[in-house]
């Protein structure tokens, strides 16, 4: 079990809440065990929360930052807000881990117009709530399609718009999808997965990427 590896000969506990390939949530509360015992073995605790914006608020760490001083939260512009041009990104963590951020030089500054678009985005919840629920039923439609052509899919939010599919037999699924011309992100990537597993994300369009899920790969 992961808390039984937790122990002081670590310095950080980094963890993608949505994870990043899968679009699992963890809950808050096996968050919050995570933090518990990294906190009594003196070990920071990263919360990665880049697809944050698609997971309900109460799910999130930020509302931990006030009982943990060893969480840092941080978060993106790039996946919710749809602004990776920016180059935006925050974290969010108590007084005593942020005199300690506060003494690192960023390779990178915000510039004034970044920062005035990310302040506009973040009061922009409508849109937030207009792209979840176009992800819902577009993602629920590539599900049951992979599903039903034999695809193996990984345990998902219906709401964070990436997902893991893979098939049972050897085969290079990116290069089977590029070929189709769908842009998918190699298994290898990422721990643990093979070639027959690729990252999905979401489409704007859902209807290309159901005929090919329909046609096949090889």
């Amino acid at each position: 079990m992961f808390l039984e590896e937790v122990n002081d000969s670590f310095d950080v506990i980094y963890v993608d809440n949505p994870n990043n390939p899968t679009g699992q949530t963890i809950a808050l509360k096996v968050i919050e065990e995570i933090l518990r015992k990294a906190s009594r073995e003196d070990v920071i605790v990263i919360i990665d929360e880049a697809y944050g914006e698609f997971m309900e608020k109460k799910e999130s760490a930020l509302g931990l930052i006030n009982v943990y001083d060893n969480l840092i939260v941080v978060r993106s512009f790039s996946k919710g807000f749809s602004l990776p041009g920016l180059r935006v990104g925050y974290a969010v963590c108590g007084d005593m881990l942020g005199e300690f951020l506060k003494k690192v030089d960023v390779p990178f500054s915000v510039n004034s117009v970044a920062a005035f678009v990310a302040r506009k985005a973040l009061e922009d919840e409508e849109f937030l709530q207009r792209c979840m629920g176009k992800i819902r039923r577009v993602k629920a439609k590539l599900i049951a399609e992979f599903k039903a052509n034999n695809y193996i899919v990984s345990e998902t939010s219906p709401v964070v718009p990436i997902l893991v599919v893979g098939r049972e037999e050897e085969v290079d699924l990116y290069r089977s999808f590029l070929r189709k011309n769908v842009l998918t992100t190699p298994g290898p990537g990422f721990p643990c997965l093979g070639a027959n597993f690729v990252r999905i994300r979401t489409p704007r369009e859902d209807e290309p990427l159901l005929a090919v899920i329909r046609e096949g790969v090889t």
